[in-house]
């Protein structure tokens, strides 16, 4: 019974190894510059370029939501406008997406927080004997929605953040407020020095209020984060608690 069971799985496994012989992969290749939108409030339009890198024509749809990684364009309500919102990117070729916002009542004293998709579905030039598989891939990034005349600036933003860490057993928490009216991209925060350090993974914080982050214990006074800026460079800072 074993020697029949095992010469079943290995039947099955050559199977298996014969059909991925027979399927091509369409990778994705469209690149979205940058890692966010900033959208001024008191301009007409924004615009993000993409760009095909790849070999094949690829066909794009574009939307924007308010933070639900489930969302579809057809279930969006947001105040923008993407033009075109379906695409199709040659080869090595790219296509200019404009964001028009459209007027909804939105915060004038703080930053709004939404994000942009970016669907990709790759062309297949498969032979008629082999079979393809074809993946859709998207990308998200996030646009703010940027009032006129906030006070200070987003690099002040980040370097005022104000940060807590409350003890408890066999696990810590940084509790980092944002008390400014723009909102802060963290990559990573952490405990102690370049030598000795806990990490954790960080998150956005939206303009005026709070995020907690769950961290193992290490007995220091110092902290760090890496923070994202306009540009999607990231640069670190640190603070005492």
């Amino acid at each position: 019974m074993r020697v029949r069971e095992s010469w079943g799985r290995g039947v099955a496994l050559l199977a298996l190894v014969a059909l991925c012989s027979l399927v091509s992969r369409v990778d994705a290749s469209v690149v979205v510059s940058g890692t966010r939108v900033i959208y001024p409030a008191d301009a007409r339009n924004v615009s993000v370029a993409l760009t095909n890198a790849g070999d094949t024509p690829s066909l794009v749809q574009v939307w924007i939501d308010r933070g639900d990684p489930d969302s579809t364009p057809e279930s969006v309500e947001v105040p923008f406008l993407t033009t075109p919102p379906v695409t199709r990117i040659n080869a090595h070729g790219g296509q200019a997406i404009r964001i028009a916002y459209l007027g909804e009542v939105a915060p004038v004293d703080r930053e709004s927080v939404y994000w942009l998709n970016v669907l990709e579905v790759p062309a297949t030039q498969a032979a008629p004997d082999r079979n393809v598989l074809q993946l859709a891939y998207r990308t998200r990034i996030k646009l703010f929605y940027r009032p006129v005349g906030l006070a200070a600036s987003p690099e002040q933003a980040a370097e005022q953040l104000h940060w807590e860490l409350e003890r408890g057993p066999g696990r810590w928490t940084l509790v980092a407020r944002n008390e400014s009216p723009y909102s802060v991209s963290l990559r990573r925060v952490g405990l102690g020095n370049e030598e000795h350090q806990v990490t954790a993974r960080g998150s956005l914080i939206p303009a005026q209020s709070s995020r907690r982050f769950g961290i193992e214990p290490l007995a220091t006074s110092q902290g760090f984060f890496d923070w994202i800026n306009d540009y999607g460079v990231t640069q670190r800072r640190r603070f005492e608690l």
